[in-house]
């Protein structure tokens, strides 16, 4: 009896180690690499080995999300096969949508008797899908936007179905005459390349946009437009309306002719004071008579004239045969309200008629007028002072220059000049009355 058992166990032992000795070969052979791609079918074979038939190949998916997985994969096993296959197909957007990361590989245990071996499928990312831009909507940006700002992000706005993202190139075919321009192919970023002007016609530009992925040699291209439009901003200042002249127009010069015991509305020539926005943002305009003494009202002979603010009438207070004057030189500003930009000047010359028979002609000023003496005085007067001029200019040439020799090495710096604002404006206030 005891012969008996001990012929059983020897057995056992035996068969044991020739079903391990069998596993052991069966799960070499497995390779530990294997790739699929996404596009793969069902019934797509992954691998299969030959086996005995004692040897029972079990497997495990080793990544988190097993239950998820175990649906996309089959077996068949017989007496001297086992196959692995695919039961679904891999798709990695599918994947994504399910998972909500991206999958590229898969790890599995594959096991016979006690012989366990780990193998890694990789999924095989297939370019499927056309890259798009997301261009809804237009691009609005203001006419006063510094050159070289970024004014639109493609990155950002591009579509790929595929899984996992790819990386992208893109190109601008049509940069409205060079208008705007790519920062970076690889990035997308748009920048304005020259200044906008929204009064010189162009408010709008049509971009076309081309991205294309480059994930393998299969790149895919996609295609869009963009529209751009071109705010108007407060960047212009007023301007006069003046007949025959261009806007803006400088320092326009209106005439008014007035009996010397008038009092009233001016009828200004050539036409009525007016000044517009450049801009079409249409700022109000106000209106000032400008003083040397500083009141943004009447002008230097106080009490004389007015100025309506919010529509240039202009009108004289005072009768001229009070003060005396034969013309009266003023300066008009207008001003945009609520804007930064510089005011418009204009100049208008109030005449006194002399038709007016009431008067006694004798008090107003006439025309200076120059006799014999007069001439001869002024001519000996304008030579002393040039003959002085002269001479003191040889004092001053010889003197830097003498100063010059001695300061030849010596390091000195000149002080810095003031711009003063509005410079192309020089009128001086105290000619104005005449």
């Amino acid at each position: 009896m005891d012969k008996i058992i001990y012929l059983l166990v020897i057995s056992s032992v035996l068969c044991s180690e020739a079903s391990s000795k069998n596993c052991i070969d069966v799960i070499n052979s497995i390779n530990n690499i294997h790739k699929v791609s996404e596009t793969d079918p069902p019934g797509t074979v992954i691998f299969n080995v030959s086996k005995g038939p004692s040897d029972n190949i079990t497997y495990t998916i080793a990544n988190s999300f097993e239950s998820a997985m175990q649906p996309y994969f089959r077996y068949f096993q017989n007496v001297t096969l086992y196959a692995f296959s695919l039961n679904r197909t891999l798709d990695l957007e599918e994947l994504y949508s399910i998972l909500g990361y991206d999958v590229q590989t898969i790890a599995f245990d594959f096991s016979c008797g006690r012989i366990t071996q780990r193998t890694t499928i990789y999924v095989v990312q297939e370019n499927e899908f056309n890259p798009s831009i997301n261009t809804t909507g237009d691009l609005n940006i203001p006419e006063n936007a510094n050159v070289g700002t970024i004014v639109y992000r493609l990155r950002e706005r591009v579509l790929d179905t595929d899984r996992p993202a790819s990386t992208f190139s893109f190109l601008l075919t049509s940069t409205g005459d060079g208008t705007f321009a790519l920062v970076s192919a690889l990035t997308g970023d748009i920048k304005l390349a020259s200044p906008l002007d929204f009064e010189s016609g162009h408010t709008s530009y049509i971009l076309n946009i081309t991205v294309t992925d480059t994930i393998d040699s299969t790149a895919r291209t996609g295609h869009a437009l963009l529209r751009v439009n071109i705010l108007d901003a407060d960047d212009q200042g007023p301007a006069f309306v003046f007949p025959g002249c261009f806007t803006p127009c400088l320092i326009p010069e209106y005439t008014a002719d007035v009996e010397p015991s008038y009092t009233g509305p001016l009828t200004i020539q050539p036409a009525a004071i007016k000044a517009i926005d450049l801009d079409t943002l249409n700022y109000p305009i106000t209106y000032s008579i400008y003083d040397d003494a500083g009141s943004s009202s009447y002008n230097k002979s106080s009490g004389f004239f007015k100025i309506e603010s919010s529509n240039g009438t202009m009108y004289q207070l005072r009768p001229a045969s009070q003060v005396l004057w034969r013309t009266q030189r003023l300066v008009v500003i207008a001003e945009k309200v609520g804007s930064m930009q510089p005011p418009a000047y204009a100049v208008i010359t109030v005449r006194v008629s002399l038709n007016d028979s009431t008067i006694d002609k004798s008090e107003l000023p006439g025309d200076p007028k120059l006799d014999g003496q007069s001439l001869t005085s002024a001519v000996i007067a304008v030579s002393v002072v040039l003959g002085i001029t002269i001479i003191a200019s040889v004092i001053i040439i010889f003197t830097l220059w003498h100063r010059y020799r001695k300061l030849a090495f010596q390091d000195y710096s000149l002080p810095r000049g003031v711009i003063q604002e509005h410079s192309y404006l020089s009128i001086d206030l105290s000619k104005l009355q005449s």
